[in-house]
């Protein structure tokens, strides 16, 4: 709420600014940056359609700067917007238009930091559309791809948050592909990784919601590791630290529907898990 009251106070300079030059490219790259930031603010509070709303404007306000000087900065908009508005649809097609786009801008400029990391960011949500859709080895193989660039990125910037961030996204996807095609040794060992990742960065901001709703996730999937390796002891522990991790960020009113659905997620495994252990009383408690 706080970001969209700035964003409203940028909507107004964008107005003046579309008034006194309405087709020029830089007054088209603001408006398109400002509709793709107003699409991810609606995005984050799962209102969906404002969400495609607002980055089906910022598509067209790129496309538009591109017919006007196709330079790097305008068909570098295209590309992030049409990868807002894939996420915003779940469009396989729009990642794909967005991948293209970011790949030719590879061609021109193959270190651009910026580029990378969010040609990496297509591939990963991609993926995740694919096993959503039961095609594992489609997302595990984009997944591989974002992996290197990710790599290739903490490598040339090692104490990079955001790098660190990226890196352990792509091992969980990384995991979570192997999971699914049964190779439950090289999900574990890139598992362990992001969570080795996480734990260092909790460290660094131990009060920091986000670091710690992420290292929750990590907690979570290797939890489900060790219920199918039958590891039930590992498995519960990093279970109950993973849900105390959702309860303690929800109670203090970060992640909106996002936190609730995971710590609900959280609630259903370890249903499943005392279910299979025989304590069907405990299993009731938990899906309840």
């Amino acid at each position: 709420q706080a970001a969209r009251r700035t964003l409203g106070e940028a909507e107004k300079l964008v107005a003046r600014l579309s008034k006194i030059d309405p087709d020029g490219p830089d007054s088209l790259h603001e408006a398109a940056v400002l509709e793709r930031y107003l699409a991810l603010s609606f995005l984050y509070e799962a209102a969906y359609e404002p969400a495609r709303e607002h980055a089906r404007r910022a598509v067209d306000l790129a496309e538009r700067a591109v017919k006007i000087r196709p330079d790097f900065q305008a068909r570098e908009d295209l590309a992030d917007t049409r990868r807002t508005l894939a996420n915003c649809s779940d469009s396989l097609e729009e990642f794909a238009r967005s991948q293209e786009i970011y790949e030719s801008l590879l061609r021109e400029k193959p270190d651009h930091a910026r580029v990378l990391q969010n040609l990496s960011q297509a591939y990963k949500y991609a993926a995740g559309l694919h096993y959503r859709k039961s095609e594992d080895r489609q997302g595990l193989d984009l997944i591989v791809k974002a992996h290197a660039i990710d790599e290739k990125l903490l490598a040339s910037d090692p104490e990079n948050p955001e790098a660190q961030d990226d890196l352990s996204f792509s091992l969980n996807q990384l995991s979570w592909g192997h999971s699914k095609l049964g190779d439950l040794p090289a999900a574990l060992a890139a598992s362990e990784r992001s969570l080795a990742i996480r734990e260092r960065m909790v460290a660094r901001n131990p009060g920091e919601p986000r670091a710690q709703e992420r290292l929750g996730y990590v907690l979570r999937a290797i939890g489900l590791l060790g219920r199918k390796e039958g590891d039930r002891a590992g498995a519960l522990r990093d279970y109950r630290r993973a849900h105390a991790i959702y309860t303690d960020v929800r109670a203090r009113g970060y992640g909106g529907s996002y936190v609730a659905s995971e710590l609900g997620f959280t609630n259903l495994e370890l249903g499943d898990f005392e279910s299979e252990n025989g304590h069907a009383e405990e299993a009731c408690r938990w899906y309840r």
